[in-house]
């Protein structure tokens, strides 16, 4: 039995690693009903029939075997393109064939970036079609989009340059071979040394079927998605993950279109399957936005891959959505406010703060807590404050009370401080709590100085700082090795653990706070520790009269990459409030509980502490979480930090150190750039929810 349990938790362990990689991705994919085409869309629409039914139906068939016919739809693409203002570089290239050489062309257009130029971003289709098909997906589709899109930015600049090109010589027998198209022209770009950012090779785009089993897939994709063609495949391969995940998050933010991720290694077929795999070969990357051809268009190479099975309809939103995907891989400006908000260290953090917060002109409260920094800084919680110092309505927003996770919550503070915190009503006040861990997120841990975690420490005056979740016990060697960091059989034993108790009885053990190993994982403390104790003074006396409360804390590592989650303690004196979190932040909201969701109950944590300091007021708590990695990565980075902590020399240029900063604050710009604009939104949310009129009519 012991070896089957091992078997089934390698087994586990392997295809939840699989799942993480290359399926993984961020927000969830529409379900249901399409709505109805915008003005925008209609238009689009047009444009697009018009172009495929050119390419496809009047000139038709269009390769080297035919090539007046591929002439004639370079002639075209380049009086479009001209059409749109555009002065087009035919790129030519010879290419030997068995009726003697023939001169290949890709079609060039490109927009200058105004403030990085020499970033390219690459938006590409090939316009030759397969040996006996007219090829109106495949891949008139794709040069129609290209078309419309080159259209839409004409004479609007981006930050970074948007080349868009159109390929030749994509079809057999040129496929991955010397006179491919793309290939030819990857080439050519990396010997004059282009910085290409990123790639998107729009590669059969209008086929679609509401009908179950119209689907397929290759193995071992089959196993994991779902058997109907309704959606639009982003398929790239693993050195392009975060391109694809930027492409996913940016199509399921925008538009009502289901949509699939897939960031797989290119021997999985069809994931080479055009032409972003001459851009890998020259070391860019690259993705693909697909339909998945064969997988799903009967049509596929055939005489039969008419205009006519072209839905146009769903075309339209296709070319829409991927003309936002166009404009975020076109823009730095995320990047450069992330880069100015998520700090490097404590210490800039703390220094960015003070001074973004005068100059917004807030009151300035700093709890110093006696303690150092690795380079020997004083050490404080740092309260702006603005508005009335006896308010009865109150907006707080917290961040870093689990330490290393404070640069998440900095960052967006630091953004709604430089962007300018509104003006409020002579009985309201907005309060922003940063740093409420500064030890943690000073010396990267999680934990404070004692090696307590904050948010299982505030536990009410009558309740004893004792006991552990059923199940700790048995798991402390596991979780709590009494060495420093070695390699050792981590993940399979927490696979095994995982197919031994099942993730939600884990989770609850591990994570939902103990009190009787000191220097464990999840230790709540033997009393209020310092910090815990200060802040809680400070809002006793300074949120006195307040009837009207709406705290923010933000935190991070629980949940899918990139997404967000609004936690509510599932306690009864908390309850009363969900509905109204629910109107206010939406479905997005919910509640601690071990057997629902990604989250785990916890005693002591500060939300229980504002219900219970504030009895008479009306109090929302919620916690912000967004998601980073998977929970057995988190726990690994926790527990491999947590050795060297206690049992080596605290470095904190140590790879553990470094790591749990990264499990918990991921450098990838697509995380970052969400955290910013999530963190935003619920500012926005929280603050009418708190202090605008309106809020008095909702009751908890």
């Amino acid at each position: 039995m012991r070896f089957l349990l091992v078997i089934a938790a390698m087994t586990l362990l392997t295809v939840f690693a699989v799942w993480s990689v290359t399926m993984q991705m961020p927000l969830t994919s529409y379900a249901g009903p399409l709505p109805a085409l915008v003005a925008r869309e209609i238009a689009l629409r047009a444009d697009l029939r018009r172009h495929v039914e050119k390419l496809a139906g009047e000139i038709g068939e269009r390769n080297l075997s035919h090539y007046e016919a591929l002439s004639a739809a370079a002639n075209y693409i380049e009086g479009a393109l001209a059409a749109s203002g555009y002065a087009v570089q035919r790129d030519g290239f010879d290419v030997a064939t068995p009726v003697g050489t023939r001169r290949g062309y890709n079609l060039v257009v490109e927009l200058r970036g105004t403030t990085r130029p020499e970033e390219i971003a690459v938006i590409g289709a090939h316009y030759d079609s397969a040996a006996g098909a007219p090829g109106a997906d495949d891949n008139a589709t794709g040069s129609a989009a290209v078309l419309v899109l080159a259209h839409a930015l004409a004479g609007k600049p981006q930050e970074r340059t948007v080349r868009f090109v159109l390929f030749t010589n994509e079809e057999p027998p040129y496929y991955h071979k010397a006179s491919m198209g793309s290939l030819v022209y990857a080439k050519r770009c990396k010997a004059r040394g282009d910085t290409i950012v990123a790639m998107m090779s729009l590669e059969t785009i209008g086929y679609f079927s509401d009908v179950r089993g119209s689907q397929k897939y290759p193995f071992p994709v089959n196993l994991m998605y779902p058997p109907i063609g309704d959606f639009l495949g982003i398929v790239g391969n693993v050195g392009s993950r975060g391109l694809v995940r930027q492409a996913v998050r940016s199509v399921r933010q925008s538009a009502k279109l289901p949509s699939i991720g897939l960031a797989a290694p290119g021997f999985i077929t069809g994931v080479d399957w055009s032409d972003q795999w001459s851009f890998w070969e020259q070391g860019y990357p690259g993705i693909m936005v697909t339909d998945t051809a064969l997988f799903r268009n009967p049509y596929y190479h055939t005489r039969a891959d008419t205009p006519d099975k072209i839905d146009y309809d769903r075309l339209a939103r296709v070319v829409s959505v991927i003309g936002t995907v166009v404009a975020e891989l076109a823009t730095v400006k995320g990047e450069a406010r992330s880069k100015e908000n998520f700090s490097p260290d404590y210490i800039t953090a703390r220094s960015r703060f003070r001074q973004k917060a005068r100059l917004a002109g807030g009151r300035l409260d700093s709890l110093e807590l006696g303690t150092k920094g690795p380079r020997g800084e004083d050490l404080s919680i740092d309260i702006a404050w603005f508005g009335s110092k006896t308010p009865r309505r109150i907006f707080v927003h917290s961040s870093g009370l689990h330490g290393v996770e404070a640069f998440a919550g900095s960052a967006i503070q630091l953004q709604w401080l430089e962007e300018g915190i509104p003006p409020v009503s002579e009985d309201a006040a907005i309060v922003l709590v940063h740093a409420l861990n500064p030890w943690g997120m000073a010396w990267l841990r999680r934990f404070n100085e004692n090696n307590v975690d904050l948010n299982r420490n505030f536990l009410a005056a009558d309740e004893k700082y004792e006991g552990a979740p059923e199940g700790y016990q048995r798991l402390d060697a596991f979780l709590n090795p009494t060495t420093p960091p070695s390699l050792d059989l981590f993940y399979l034993r927490a696979g095994w653990l995982a197919a031994r108790y099942g993730l939600p009885a884990l989770r609850q053990a591990v994570a939902g706070g103990q009190y009787v190993n000191p220097k464990g994982l999840f230790f709540g403390g033997q009393r209020l520790e310092a910090g815990p104790r200060m802040f809680q003074a400070y809002i006793a006396k300074r949120f006195a009269g307040a009837e009207r409360l709406v705290a923010v804390d933000v935190h991070t590592g629980l949940g899918p990459f990139g997404e967000d989650r609004l936690l509510v303690d599932a306690v009864p004196e908390s309850m009363p409030s969900y509905q109204a979190l629910q109107s206010a932040f939406g479905e997005r909201v919910q509640t601690l509980e071990a057997t629902k969701g990604v989250a785990y109950q916890v005693r002591g944590d500060q939300g229980a502490m504002y219900y219970r300091l504030f009895p008479r007021a009306k109090v929302f708590f919620a916690t912000q979480e967004f998601g980073t990695y998977n929970s057995v990565r988190v726990v690994a980075a926790l527990r491999a930090e947590n050795r060297w902590s206690q049992y080596g020399s605290r470095a904190i240029d140590h790879p553990t150190k470094l790591w749990l900063r990264e499990v918990f604050c991921p450098a990838d710009e697509a995380w970052r750039r969400p955290v910013l604009q999530r963190g935003r939104e619920v500012i926005e949310q929280a603050l009418a929810l708190a202090l605008e009129p309106s809020a008095a009519g909702v009751r908890p």
